[in-house]
Order: C-alpha cells, then structure tokens, then sequence
C-alpha cells in the first residue's frame, strides 16, 4: 500500500481511540484474522449473541453461521447487503465454510492468491457442490477426466497453499473483552485538540450537539463583534489617509471576488489602543489616491496570499510594493529591501507538508472560525457594503493575530538554527519566499501567447485520431462498447476475447483493467496496445485540449497561477491551468507546446539547469567521484554505469547508463530495491546488488543518506543547506512501511529542497536584473528552466546573461550548469 495510506491509518487509530473505541491489532496477523477470532471468541462466551460484522472485505462471508453475519456495503451505503447462510449460498451456490475451498480453486489475484490456473468461478463452484472441499477433489481426483484433471493434478500444491492463504485465522492470540466496547463518554478537549489540527471545523461543531461528552461546551470562539469596521466615506476620507501614511504595518485584504476593475474593496487594519479597520471602496477617478501609500516604502504591508492583492491592485493601475528592487547598489542588503510579511509563507514555512489554509490556520491557533463558507460572497451575490466590509475586517483581524503567532514561533525555529551555526527559515522567509510573490505575480499577469488555430488544428487531429482508435478497439472486439468503461471493457477482454487472467488483479466489479495491468496483458492480443495508445490520446485530449482553451484569456494568453505555498519541498507546482504536466518526453507533448509561441517580434528562451538534483547530491554528500565527474563534464550516468558495472566508460551500453541513470534519480528519491527494479526493468536481486555496488563506490553518498536518516530519527525533521525545514514525525513509527517512506522522504528533501531554493533565487535574481526592461519578461517556470519572452533584437544578449546568472546564482561544491535554447514557440526549447 502507499506510504501515505499507512500514516493515514495511524490517524484514524489516533481519532478513534480519543472516541474512546478500543482497537484490536496483532502484528504478523490481518484485519480479518483478527475479525474472525474477535467473532469465534463472542460467539463462545455469549451464545446468546448475534454477531455482525461491518466490512467491505467479502473475504469474511466464510465465517457466516448461525449467529454470525457479515453486513457490507456495495457502490455506496445504499446499496448495502446483510449477508446470512441463506443470503451466500444465493449468490455463491455454496456454504459459507466452502468459500476456503472456492479460493484453493478459483484464487484471487488482488490477494495474490494464485489458484489453479484455468478454473473460473463456475468450475470451481460445480466442483466443490459435487466433492464438498478442496481435499474432497483430490480425493476424488481419480473421477474427473481431460483437461480439468491435469488443471488440478499440475496445481495441487498452489491450490492448497492458496486455500491456506484464503483461510481467515480464528486462533489470534488476543484477548477480546466485549465489556470494553460499550462506548458512554469520550474526551472531547482531546478530541477537539486533534480535529483542529486535522482542520476539522465542521466535526468540531457536531461535538457540541453530541450529549456523550466529557469536558466544556463551548470551543469555538467567534469574535466578529471585536472588530469595529469603519467604511471610508466623504467625511472621514482625510483623516483615513492621513492616518494611514503615518502607520508602519498595515494589515491588507482585498475582496478578491469583487471583478469590476474600475472600483476598488479593500480593508486597512492596524493595531492602536485595539484593532482599527477601515473598508474602502473607492471608485477609479478616487483609487488614484492610495497610489502613494501602496508604493510607499516605509509601510509594511502584511496579508494572507499577498501575491493575489499584489494583482488586485496592478490590474486597477496602482502599484503594491512589498519589495523594493528600485536601488542599483551592488550590496544585495541595500539593492533588495523586503517590505511586506506574507502570513501564508509563514505558515508554510512552519508546517511544510500539510495542506496551507486560513481556514484551518485560525481554527488551529485562534481557536475561531472564519466567516461562515456559506455567508462568502460568489458572482451571483450582490451583498450590501456593510456586510462585504464586516467580512472583510475579521478576516484582516484574523490574519493580524495570526502574524504575531506565527511570526514568534519562525523566530524561535530560526534562533535554534542560527544558534547551532545554520541558516534558519528566516533566510528562506527574506530571501527567497517574500521576494519572489512579486516575480510570480508578474508572471501570471503576463502569461503565454496561444495560437488558437495551431491548437485547434491540433485538437481535430487528436480527436479524430482517438475516434479511429475507438473503432478499431470495437473492431477487435466485435462489437460497440463503450472504451472507457472499465468493467465493460474487463468483459470484452476476459469473457469475450477470453484473454488469460494470470497474475491480473481483480476487484468488485472484475478484473482489473488499470494501466498497469493491462501492461501484463502486453502480447497476449493485439487490443491491447490499441487500448494503450487510446488512453494516452484520450487522456492528452482530456486534460489538455478540451480544457485549455478555456483558459485563453481576451488578451489571447494563458495566464497560469504558480502555487508558492504547496510542495513540502519548496518547488513550484501551477493550476489553472497546469501546465507543468504537459508530458515532455513525448512527441505529442512536444506537439501540444508547438502552440505556445512567442509574441510577433519577439522569441521564447529556455534556461534549463542541467541535473540539478544530481548536483546537489554531490554537493551535500562532498562525494568525490560525483564531483570530479561534474568537475571534469563527464556524462554522469555513463560515469555511474562505469563504476557499478566496473567497466571502462568506452565500453559502457545504452543498457548499462539506462539502468545507471535510474540508479542515480532513485538514490535522491529514496528508492528501494523493488523500485528500482522496476524502473529499470530488472530483477529485484540484480536491483539490490546494484544498489549496494553504488553504495560501495559511491561512498560520499552513503554516508550522507547514513547521516540524514540518523539525523531524522533523532530530531524529527530534516532541512535544506539554506534553512527549508520539513517534519517527518512518521519516521519512528512501529509500522516499517511508514518509517521506510518518511526515510525516503528525508533524503530526498535536502535535495530537493535546495534545488527548490535555487531555482527561486535564480528567478528573483533574473527578474530583478530585467525588471526596468518591457521587452525581456519572465512568463513560465517548469521543473528545472525558467522560459522567458524576448524581443529577438535583444535574444543573444539576453541567452547569455541569464546563463550567466542562473549558473552564479549560489555557490556549490560543483558547478551549476545552464542549458539554453532558442525558440518561436515552446515545442522548439
């Protein structure tokens, strides 16, 4: 199972024992064991009970009796089922006790319970109605004749091993106290602690209507009468202004949901004697006064996602500075001056890993709710201005407290780094997060030119293309369906086309059609590669084409939203569309990207950072081979498939650096051997061997995952050279597989991290070099390049300084190299 799957059970062990629900586990046993001996144990003690189990795993139909039932649910809780004796025989045409012996026969490839290859359900039902058991069978093998007797004289060890597997244990050495169960009260300070920090907000009101509780009532607070709102009108207009540019910190919320761009909602709040909120709304012959109080430096503007007010403003023709690059000095101290806290990095900052809400961020410390979901204002809305104002001010009052809060504990976190001779999260705060909202805000607001006719013409290719497909794949099939349904196309494939099922996955509704499924099936007929290539095409068109013209703005761009606060790395992602997604390797997402072109007269660039991953990896583990690899510009994965393969790099194969260059990503994202096996297209033992020859050559390497992962369980928490800070407490979990992904993820987040980071710097230090020049602007940032849009006359000038620095930007122990290319559109790059 995932490793996320895994820390969400311990979660949901954590909520339910705070309802004060006992739980029952035994390591080395399954749930259903546990289950079953739970029930056997009841039934011995009380045979005067009935027992009835909840589940969803039809596994446990083999314990069905007289007193027990099994009660499950099937596509929703509607369509549940309570199963007796009478109900299983129904549907399967066997006794409950028979359901071990039907999977000895039949198997179940989603337990890996393999069976006698070639029974389906019918042979094994008609077989065990006549012989009883599984034993019964071979008992009787003597009877049965052909192709079935040698079906179960080949099989007879895995149709016993598989009967055994199928059998629920009713023997677990657990001692079940009925007693226990009876649930009347439970800790509910507890459990509010818990959901506030889960973010459970509606969860927590349900408490309160709940009568079994143990502790206070109230435990929300709601503190909307504190804020005093004053609304900016003809009377108290000087005196706001006046007041205004006499503050030092100002806390800012526009109404983001307000579109009309020639009035402007927004609210004003600072601290005096108590919290003073003034609402504006001002129309366009009146914004114009604010002007100087938006650009003032000498006012630090605070807020919540301040990127999004940055744009308000800019689109009503007004300039927010929350970072002053107007000086030319050479001291970066007095080039860049921040003017601005964003509370949103902040938090992102503290709780990197976790999803960033105001929501949940003021439930968590404020212990209050947000206005109420309900009461938000939305496009068919026409609140009055007192109750757009009254929103607004408790929010800005929100997001004042919480500055102080979480300002407090970043500076407590950054004194300790600081103290222990590190970076702290304040570099990464100043440095890197504050000052590039203003290079993604001016990104989003200039967006990428599309040329609609280039991607209509590619999406009636594509879209004829999937048609054909469509019916070739019915063709095949020999007859209409519909292509995307899996369980219609589980029956073409299984029961019509009679495909073998070996080793295929099955669940409720059949056999498994997922991709990697039908990539077992590969050969066995020739629907399948047609299928593949459907879905790839039909996926392509999807995501991509049906969606993204959407997007095209009357200005004829995409403008996408770069997400700064999600990544428990520190990397960008984009929504809306995303546009990081776009397959690269492929040639039809080269196709795709030909329609993102560049502007008449102008080119696109591409300054692409050269395995930058890899690079740090040398340069946090100080591996000497790594580095003198990079140091000399050898090709580092022919290097590695040198050292492992202990060959000359001349007599290195494509085979060999494939497997290396598998090898070399793995390692940074914390691979097992199976992974890699898998990635590289070997077998698990050929896997293991690899990773201990590159452990062993590449020594550097392996002490530093050694140091990472001692450093981790020791602290809890790993961090990037500049201070980027990220909690693993899964990683002393008793559950191996949890512990196994945090590991994985503390080695990879130095790394990612810090290519993160410089990805960022180089940005700010790009933008900050250009920002006085309209021909040169910045407009995407995907992986590891920045792409940007130049005026061709100004094309080579500008290809080498940006190489120049983005390749100087930060100081590693090897060189960071920029790969830059040319272009009209970004099919070209």
């Amino acid at each position: 199972a995932p490793d996320d799957l895994y820390a969400q059970i311990e979660r949901v062990k954590e909520i339910t024992r705070a309802f004060g629900i006992p739980i029952y586990e035994k390591e080395g046993f399954e749930a259903d064991d546990v289950i079953g001996t739970i029930a056997k144990q009841i039934v011995g003690n009380n045979p005067e009970l009935e027992v009835i189990i909840v589940t969803g795993d039809l596994d446990t139909l083999q314990l069905v009796n007289e007193q027990v039932k099994v009660w499950t649910v099937s596509r929703g809780i509607n369509k549940a089922v309570l199963y007796d004796q009478k109900a299983v025989r129904q549907r399967y045409e066997l006794e409950p006790k028979q359901l071990r012996d039907y999977k000895g026969l039949r198997g179940d490839a989603s337990d890996n319970i393999p069976g006698v290859k070639g029974i389906g359900d019918k042979g094994a039902i008609n077989l065990l109605k006549k012989y009883q058991s599984l034993e019964g069978v071979y008992e009787n093998i003597a009877e049965i004749k052909g192709a079935l007797k040698e079906k179960l004289e080949k099989n007879k060890q895995e149709a016993l091993l598989s009967k055994e597997l199928g059998t629920i244990k009713t023997n677990v050495p657990i001692q079940f106290d009925l007693a226990e169960c009876k649930t009347e009260e439970f800790d509910k300070e507890k459990l509010v602690e818990l959901f506030r920090k889960l973010g459970f907000r509606s969860l927590i009101k349900r408490l309160d209507k709940n009568k079994k509780l143990n502790g206070a009532k109230g435990t929300l607070k709601n503190k909307k009468e504190e804020v005093v709102c004053k609304i900016v009108d003809e009377k108290n207009e000087k005196d706001f202004l006046k007041e205004l540019s006499e503050r030092k910190e100002v806390v800012l919320v526009t109404n983001n949901n307000h579109f009309n761009n020639s009035e402007t909602e927004a609210v004003f709040l600072w601290e005096d004697a108590g919290w003073k909120a003034f609402f504006v709304k001002f129309p366009i012959e009146k914004i114009k006064k604010l002007k100087p109080l938006l650009e003032s430096v000498n006012i630090k503007k605070i807020g919540w996602k301040l990127k999004n007010d940055y744009k308000y403003f800019k689109k009503r023709g007004l300039q927010l500075s929350l970072v002053d690059f107007t000086s030319d000095s050479k001291n970066e101290k007095e080039r860049r001056k921040v003017l601005c806290q964003d509370v949103m990095l902040v938090d992102y900052l503290l709780n990197s890993g976790t999803e960033i809400d105001l929501d949940k961020s003021v439930l968590k410390e404020l212990d209050e709710e947000t206005f109420d979901k309900k009461g938000q204002l939305s496009l068919l809305d026409v609140p009055k201005v007192e109750e757009i104002s009254q929103k607004l001010c408790v929010k800005a009052k929100q997001i004042g407290e919480l500055q102080k809060i979480l300002e407090e504990k970043l500076k407590e976190i950054n004194a300790q780094q600081e103290k222990s001779g590190k970076k702290g999260l304040q570099t990464v705060l100043e440095k890197v997060e504050l000052p590039l909202i203003v290079v993604l805000a001016e990104m989003e607001l200039t967006g990428i030119k599309v040329n609609k006719i280039i991607f209509q013409g590619i999406a009636e290719k594509i879209n004829a293309e999937v048609k054909k497909l469509e019916n070739k794949i019915q063709d095949l099939a020999g007859e209409k369906f519909n292509v995307n349904s899996t369980q219609q196309l589980s029956k073409i494939l299984f029961e019509k086309l009679k495909i073998s099922s070996e080793g295929i996955k099955k669940n409720k509704t059949g056999f498994s059609t997922a991709a990697s499924e039908l990539h077992k099936l590969k050969g066995r007929h020739r629907i399948i590669e047609k299928i593949e290539k459907y879905r790839e095409l039909f996926k392509l068109k999807t995501t991509y084409l049906d969606t993204f013209p959407g997007f095209i703005q009357a200005d004829g761009r995409i403008h996408t939203t770069f997400n700064q606060a999600v990544t428990a790395t520190g990397r960008l992602s984009s929504e809306n569309p995303n546009l990081q997604n776009i397959p690269i390797r492929t040639d039809l997402g080269k196709i795709i990207r030909t329609a993102f072109e560049a502007e008449e007269g102008c080119s696109l660039i591409s300054a692409d950072y050269s395995q930058i991953d890899l690079r740090v990896m040398a340069h946090m583990s100080r591996d000497k081979k790594l580095m003198e690899a990079f140091w000399a510009g050898e090709d580092i994965h022919t290097k590695t498939a040198s050292e492992i393969n202990d060959v000359p790099v001349s007599k290195v194969t494509k085979k060999m650096r494939y497997q290396a260059k598998a090898l070399n990503f793995g390692i940074i994202y914390g691979m097992g051997s199976f992974g890699f096996s898998q990635s590289a297209g070997i077998t698990q033992e050929d896997a293991k061997k690899f990773i201990s020859e590159y452990l062993k050559e590449f020594s550097g390497v392996a002490k530093f995952i050694r140091q990472t992962k001692e450093f981790v369980k020791k602290n809890g928490y790993v961090e990037t050279e500049m201070g980027r800070r990220r909690y693993l407490p899964e990683i002393n979990s008793p559950n191996f597989q949890i512990q196994a992904g945090a590991e994985r993820m503390a080695i990879n987040m130095p790394i990612q991290g810090l290519a993160a980071d410089i990805m960022k710097l180089a940005m700010i230090a790009v933008y900050e070099f250009y920002r006085k020049q309209p021909d040169v602007k910045m407009i995407l940032q995907i992986h590891d390049e920045i792409i940007l849009e130049v005026k061709e006359s100004l094309v080579e000038g500008v290809s080498r300084q940006v190489k120049k620095i983005m390749e100087g930007v930060y100081n590693l122990a090897v060189p960071l190299t920029v790969d830059v290319k040319i272009g009209k559109n970004w099919g070209e790059l």
